[in-house]
C-alpha cells in the first residue's frame, strides 16, 4: 500500500495533502504525523484484523509517548473506512469501537469489569439501569456487539486488565475477553506499555491466540532508525516554523537523546517549545527547546523501560523499516461542518436498533 493511499484510508473524510493540512492548522499542535515505525505497526494490526486466523488478541506494546493512541485512532478510522459501504446500507452497523480500560477498583485493586463492560455498551446503546451484576453487564455488552455488528474493540490502558485478585494468574483478564470473543466474534487490540507482555508470558493457551505488535522507538545506534527519526524530527521542526539552517546534527542528536527516540514525546516537547516561542518574541528555537526538554528523571526511566521492553520482546533492529523524508499527517475524523466523530462513526449520530426498553433490560 502506498503511503499516500494509507493516509487517505485512515481519515474520515479523506485526508488533505500534507501541505494543505499543515497550512490550515498553522501549528505543530494541529498536526499528527505518520512515520515509519507507526506505519509498520499500523500495517501489522490491519493484517491481524483481516486475517482468518483464530487469534483473538493483538497486544500493542510500546513505551510511554510512542504514539499508541494515534495508532489506535488510525486503525479505527481505517476499519470504519473499509466498512463504509456496509455502514451506508445499514445505519445500525458499527464494526469498530474504542474504549479505555478503567483503573482498578479502589477497594481491592482488581479490574472493574462492570465499568469496562458498560463502557463498551455505552458506545452502542442508551444507558442501562443500575444495580446489575458484573455478569449481566458483560452479557449486555456482548449482546449489543452482536446487534451492532462490532468486529473490533480497541482498548487503551489495557494494562489494567492484569489487575486481578490472584496475582499468579495475569491471564485471568484475557480469559474473560476470550469468552467474550467466542460469543461475539470480536477481536481485541489491547494497547499498553510493556507490562502487557505478562499476558503473553503466562504460559497458557491464550499465548497461542495472541499477536504482539511493537510500536518501536528509534534506536540512534542503528543507521536506518537514526535516519528515520531525523526525517520526522525535521518535519516537525519545519511545522514550528524553524528555519532549516537552524536544524543541525547536534540538535537532532539532542532531540533523540531527550525523547528516547519516541515520536510522541518529541512532538509534545516541540509543541511546548512552539507555544513558548509564540508567547515571547525574544525566545529563539534553541532556547525554547532547552526550556521545554524532558527532565533527567523521566529520560532515565524511559531508557530503562525501552531496554527492558526490547529484552522481553527479544528484538534487534526493526527489519522492515523504510526511511521516508516526507511524513504524511493523519487527520482526525470530523464531519464537513467540523464536528468531531466518535470512534467508528461515519456520521455524527447513530440511531439505536429496536426499542429503548429492550436496552434497559
Amino acid at each position: 500500500m502506498a503511503a499516500a493511499h494509507r493516509a487517505r484510508a485512515c481519515a474520515l473524510p479523506e485526508a488533505p495533502a500534507p501541505e494543505t493540512f499543515t497550512a490550515a492548522s498553522g501549528t505543530l499542535a494541529g498536526t499528527i504525523f505518520w512515520h515509519p515505525s507507526l506505519r509498520i505497526a499500523f500495517d501489522r494490526l490491519v493484517e491481524f484484523l483481516g486475517s482468518p486466523s483464530d487469534r483473538w488478541f493483538a497486544l500493542l506494546v510500546a513505551p510511554a509517548g510512542a504514539g499508541k493512541s494515534t495508532l489506535l485512532e488510525a486503525v479505527c478510522n481505517q476499519q470504519t473506512w473499509a466498512a463504509r459501504a456496509a455502514m451506508a446500507a445499514d445505519p445500525d452497523l458499527r464494526p469498530v469501537i474504542a474504549v479505555t480500560a478503567p483503573a482498578p477498583a479502589v477497594t481491592n485493586g482488581t479490574f472493574a469489569w462492570q465499568a469496562f463492560a458498560d463502557r463498551i455498551a455505552d458506545q452502542l446503546a442508551p444507558p442501562r439501569g443500575l444495580g446489575r451484576t458484573v455478569r449481566a453487564a458483560i452479557d449486555d455488552a456482548a449482546r449489543f456487539c452482536r446487534q451492532r455488528g462490532v468486529r473490533v474493540i480497541l482498548v487503551e490502558e489495557a494494562r489494567h486488565l492484569a489487575m486481578v485478585s490472584n496475582k499468579r494468574h495475569p491471564d485471568q483478564g484475557l480469559s474473560v475477553l476470550k469468552e467474550f470473543s467466542l460469543a461475539t466474534g470480536v477481536r481485541f487490540v489491547l494497547a499498553g506499555t510493556y507490562g502487557l507482555l505478562d499476558f503473553r508470558e503466562s504460559g497458557t493457551e491464550i499465548d497461542r491466540r495472541t499477536k504482539p505488535v511493537h510500536l518501536a522507538p528509534y534506536d540512534a545506534q542503528v543507521p536506518k532508525e537514526r535516519d528515520a527519526f531525523e526525517a520526522v524530527a525535521r518535519r516537525m521542526l519545519a511545522a514550528t516554523g524553524a528555519e532549516p539552517s537552524a536544524v543541525d546534527g547536534d540538535l537532532i542528536s539532542r532531540l533523540h537523546e531527550r525523547s528516547r527516540g519516541t515520536v510522541g514525546i518529541l512532538r509534545d516537547w516541540l509543541v511546548d517549545a512552539e507555544y513558548a516561542m509564540s508567547r515571547s518574541a525574544r525566545l529563539d528555537l534553541a532556547a525554547a527547546i532547552a526550556d521545554a526538554q524532558p527532565d533527567d528523571v523521566s529520560v532515565g526511566a524511559g531508557r530503562m523501560e525501552i531496554a527492558e521492553g526490547r529484552l522481553r520482546l527479544g528484538l534487534g533492529p526493526e527489519p522492515d523499516l523504510e526511511v521516508v523524508a516526507s511524513v504524511a499527517p493523519v487527520t482526525r475524523a470530523r464531519t464537513s461542518a467540523g464536528q468531531r466523530l466518535r470512534p467508528g462513526e461515519l456520521g455524527p449520530a447513530r440511531r439505536p436498533i429496536g426499542d429503548e426498553v429492550a436496552y434497559a433490560r
